[in-house]
Formats: structure tokens, sequence, C-alpha cells
């Protein structure tokens, strides 16, 4: 399968964080966040599609044992942007993926330009909260192909994605990501595996360790 070079992909504009950034999180946990089931089978992406939580969209959830995939045209782009997620039971910032779910979002065909973007989300509250753009159960699997994850924040761990079942991403850049630990992606169990090909690490950062993984 053709490597796309990530590092050549256009970033959005980076969201400087405030060393205050934790508590503002945390202040953050009255908001509440309506929930939508993403079809299972295939969704295809041929024209640029947005869900942007400021606008009043929805957080993304797969339900149990539900395969839902987002294949993404050649100059389209999927764009999951502004959710804040505070007290909806999943945990998760933009898409949960429940347990035995299987969700891949990728380009349509081996190679192809098109491209996901998830920025600015955000989750919060407690413990289990993480993963700003994503959040993965035990006995799940996560495939992203071709993505940039910039500005998300969680108030603890995993800034972008906090993974417990099985994900690999291929050909992405995390930028500008924040946590309290691990500001990028966090492994949240002894038997989640996060496998990784040509991922670039930008900016990520941490109040208390491992800025990056």
């Amino acid at each position: 399968m053709k490597t796309m070079n990530t590092q050549k992909l256009p970033l959005p504009a980076l969201r400087a964080f405030p060393a205050a950034l934790l508590p503002l999180l945390l202040a953050a946990s009255l908001h509440a966040q309506t929930v939508i089931d993403v079809p299972n089978g295939i969704t295809n992406v041929t024209t640029n599609l947005t869900y942007d939580g400021s606008a009043g969209a929805q957080q993304l959830i797969i339900a149990r044992g539900n395969t839902s995939s987002f294949l993404i045209g050649n100059s389209a782009t999927l764009t999951i942007s502004n959710h804040n997620n505070s007290n909806t039971p999943n945990y998760a910032g933009a898409i949960y993926v429940a347990t035995k779910a299987k969700l891949t979002i990728a380009p349509q065909t081996s190679g192809g330009s098109g491209v996901a973007v998830f920025d600015n989300n955000t989750a919060c509250f407690s413990i289990s909260h993480g993963g700003g753009a994503i959040n993965t159960s035990a006995t799940s699997t996560l495939v992203v192909t071709n993505a940039l994850f910039t500005n998300n924040a969680v108030a603890l761990v995993g800034g972008a994605v906090l993974n417990t079942g099985t994900a690999t991403v291929t050909s992405a850049t995390f930028a500008n990501n924040y946590a309290n630990y691990a500001g990028a992606l966090y492994n949240a169990d002894k038997n989640a595996s996060a496998t990784l090909a040509n991922v670039a690490f930008i900016d990520n950062r941490s109040a208390a360790g491992a800025g990056a993984v």
C-alpha cells in the first residue's frame, strides 16, 4: 500500500494552550452533549463533510458490535470539530467506539488523498474522560488512515485519542494536542494495543509527562 507523507498536509492554525487550561477544562463539566449512532456499514464522503459541535452537531457513537466506516474520496475532507463532552456516560469528546465495535476512517482508495481532520475537541470532568477526538472501549477496533489531530484537549489522559481496544493509525499528524498525561494518544489498559506507522507528533503537551504518547 502506498504510504502518504502526512508532513506535507496543511495544518490548521494551532491554538496556544495557556497554563490555566486544566482548571478551565474541569470547570466546563456542566456542558452536556447529546449523542447519535453512526449507521452500521459504509458512509462514503465524496464532498467535504463537517460535524461541528459548536453548530449543535451531536457526538458520534459506534454502537456495540457495529462496524462503521467513513471512506473519504479524493480531494474531500471529513472534519470533526468543536465537540465538548463532559456529561455523556461514554467519556469521549467527539467519537466513542463501543465494546466489540469497529470504526474505520480512511481514503476510499489505497493511496487516495481524502483526509480526516479532528480539531478543537475536548472531554473533561473525570479520570474516565479522555480522548478529545476519539475514545475506544475494550475489545473495540479503530483504524485511521490519513488524518490530522489538532488542538484536541482533555483534563486528564489522551488529548486526542484514548485507546482501550486495538488501534491502528497510519499516515497521521498529531499537533498541539493537550492532556494532563499523554498529550496525543494514550493506551488506557494493559491489553490495549496501538500500532502507529508514518505518524508525526508536533508540539503535543502534557502537564505531568509523556507529551505525545
